[in-house]
């Protein structure tokens, strides 16, 4: 279902007409109607004055499935095992940057991929690969760190960062 069909079948559902809700949200009735039939959209402020209206989360109002996110993610992390079972590790973080192309900061991929990276620092790169390879950990890290609310994802970067501190010296 669209956003606008959503939008309307929660309004009805609460037994409000346009009015009450342009009211609720300080925007005019036409707004409220441009929305519903979908030729304009809310500006992104008014989505949590909109989900505490209908009492619905964001996911439900933009109809966002995190399960299946999540499912996707596991079968991303899952298609590496072959490929790092044969010692495949180029390989391995070619499938995470490409999971990483479909999900853009997932966390559950940066913290695999700067993982995956911080084991393969050395081998057979030449000294710019490895410095480029190294400042993507940290800068993965770093990000994890400051945005992911997960500790074992923010447990592992913090380990990450000191293992490839520590082994730089």
């Amino acid at each position: 279902m669209s956003f606008p069909a959503i939008f309307k079948n929660l309004r009805r559902s609460n037994s409000l007409t346009q009015e009450d809700v342009a009211e609720a949200l300080s925007v005019t009735p036409q707004a409220v109607s441009r929305w519903e039939c979908g030729s304009a959209m809310p500006d992104i402020s008014l989505i949590p004055k909109i989900t505490y209206l209908f009492g619905v989360t964001a996911d439900d109002l933009l109809e966002i499935d995190t399960s299946r996110v999540e499912t996707e993610v596991e079968n991303i992390l899952e298609s590496t095992a072959e490929a790092q079972n044969l010692g495949n590790t180029e390989e391995v973080i070619h499938i995470v940057r490409e999971g990483l192309k479909k999900f853009p900061n997932n966390p559950r991929l940066l913290s695999y991929l700067a993982s995956i990276l911080s084991m393969n620092i050395s081998g057979r790169l030449d000294k710019s690969e490895r410095k480029a390879r190294y400042e993507e950990i940290v800068d993965i890290c770093e990000y994890l760190l400051a945005n992911s609310t997960d500790n074992d994802q923010r447990y592992t970067a913090t380990a990450t960062l000191i293992s490839l501190y520590t082994d730089r010296k």
